[in-house]
């Protein structure tokens, strides 16, 4: 079910809902058991009689946040009472000590009546920090939880803390990351205590939605689903979209294929920092160039790093160090200034900045802003990617010509576009025009090398991983982003079908 759909249906339940009796409907069948909140039905002019006969026919099986004096009318309707609340006030909560005996009594009472009612969940709130560490507010949290868990074991009643964000809706909250709430899980160790986990909260907070899910499913007892901004239905205009861990991409697919590629030059040795913990700190001071396969999400609310993260990484390139942007890495950080100036153009609305493309005399032409097509692509398809004629140490000894195998074919970048010395380009079937597919740039006294290369779908096969002149093209980049010169001999990379007979380019020293 979609809010826009539930909505239309609100409509017409207010015609009839006080015209014919009461009748339940078959409950629809599904993988999902969906239940409802109280907001959906704002500006309906449902009473709560019309609000649960209307869920009953729309085939939910439950209703949120209802107390026990409104059992009797959602019982009428076969709904369950799927979440209890009442434990305690959402700012004075479960971390603070002084609030527990009356935490325990309202729980104990609250867990009997659940258990009567055949309601599965009772809600928990953690109430603000108001000066509280999270060490503290974690050990109180446990101390209250431990003390009415075996009564909820017993009754079979699950109590689910809730996740809320503190950013926007509920300043202060202590329980607005999911580690915290794990943390607490771990400690009390009961199968009947686990975390409400809340879509557009943890959006809002975290991102990262899909994998959070995935590797923390076991302490997650029950969802609320909404997206963001505005906090409605997921679709398309919801940023909840821009999933799959830290890319919208197949990004532990890219990642391995990244390493083995590497590893293989013998020139590489590979560490794969992960984004997530909120004490993440990638060594970027050690390595001698760093890999981006991290997308965020293209939309200006998307997710930044940690500021102390950002500040290392400009540090870093700008005092020489190297920098590999990887295909879905030039969607990240939209509203990144120095990101922005970093990848010289990425999937940016044409606003932006300028667009840029490839004469058919094999020159780089800019498309001052708005012009130009929106960026976008088309689908996996094979495409000849042409080496640019310049003295770059990139296209020295590479082929004129190489076909690259079901890949993406991105078109209508934009963005600054300053200072980029383009490497490759390949015709755009949707464009018709010549769209550049890998560049470079210096930025402070680092280097940058960009690669539009290598897209990644789950549960697709991804040739243009193995391809002969992908894998030398990577190679090389990260070896000049690391260095400033290339060794890798291309012709070493390459098999003798993918070369010739096409025309290479001499070699030149490295500049």
């Amino acid at each position: 079910m979609n809010r826009r759909s539930f909505a239309s249906s609100l409509a017409a339940g207010a015609a009839f809902a006080s015209a014919s009796p009461a009748q339940v409907l078959p409950a629809k069948k599904g993988r999902l058991k969906q239940g409802v909140c109280g907001g959906v039905f704002r500006g309906s002019n449902l009473d709560f009689d019309g609000q649960c006969k209307l869920a009953a026919e729309l085939g939910l099986v439950g209703y949120d946040l209802q107390g026990p004096e409104r059992f009797e009318t959602l019982k009428k309707y076969g709904l369950v009472p799927t979440m209890l609340p009442g434990s305690s006030k959402l700012a004075d909560g479960t971390n603070d000590l002084a609030l527990h005996p009356e935490i325990i009594a309202n729980t104990n009472k609250l867990i009997d009546q659940a258990a009567a009612a055949g309601a599965p969940n009772i809600i928990m709130l953690s109430g603000n920090r108001r000066g509280r560490t999270d060490e503290q507010g974690i050990e109180n949290t446990v101390k209250v939880v431990n003390a009415v868990k075996k009564h909820a074991e017993d009754k079979g009643v699950t109590l689910c803390m809730e996740l809320l964000n503190s950013k926007v809706n509920h300043p202060d909250y202590q329980c607005d990351r999911t580690w915290w709430g794990v943390e607490v899980c771990k400690r009390v160790d009961s199968p009947r205590f686990k975390l409400l986990y809340d879509i557009y909260h943890m959006q809002i907070m975290e991102g990262d939605i899909i994998r959070t899910i995935e590797q923390n499913f076991k302490y997650f007892g029950h969802f609320h689903t909404a997206g963001n901004p505005g906090r409605h239905e997921l679709s398309i205009n919801q940023e909840i979209n821009y999933i799959d861990g830290e890319n919208d991409h197949d990004w532990p697919t890219a990642t391995q294929a990244i390493r083995e590629i590497l590893e293989a030059t013998r020139r590489f040795e590979v560490r794969v920092s992960t984004s997530g913990p909120t004490t993440w700190r990638p060594p970027f001071a050690s390595a001698d160039v760093v890999i981006l396969n991290y997308n965020s999400g293209h939309l200006p609310i998307s997710k930044r790093w940690p500021l102390a993260v950002e500040e290392e990484f400009l540090s870093y390139l700008r005092s020489g160090g190297g920098v590999v942007i990887f295909h879905a890495a030039t969607g990240a950080f939209a509203e990144w200034p120095e990101y922005n100036q970093i990848i010289g153009l990425g999937w940016r609305d044409n606003a932006v900045g300028p667009g840029l493309f490839i004469t058919k005399g094999g020159k780089p032409k800019l498309v001052p802003p708005p012009d130009g097509p929106r960026v976008g692509y088309g689908p996996r398809h094979d495409f000849t990617v042409t080496t640019m004629r310049n003295n770059h140490p990139l296209t020295q000894g590479m082929p004129r010509e190489w076909t690259q195998r079901s890949d993406q074919l991105t078109h209508g970048l934009h963005g600054p576009a300053e200072k980029l010395t383009i490497i490759s380009y390949a015709l755009s079937k949707v464009t018709q025009r010549n769209e550049p597919m890998e560049w470079t740039r210096l930025w402070g006294k680092g280097r940058v090398y960009v690669t539009m290369f290598g897209h990644t779908a789950k549960d697709e096969d991804n040739p243009n991983l193995r391809t002969p002149g992908f894998r030398a093209t990577l190679a090389r980049g990260a070896e000049w982003a690391a260095t400033g010169a290339v060794k890798s001999s291309a012709a070493s990379m390459l098999p003798d079908e993918t070369a010739a007979p096409r025309q290479s380019l001499p070699t030149s020293p490295p500049r």
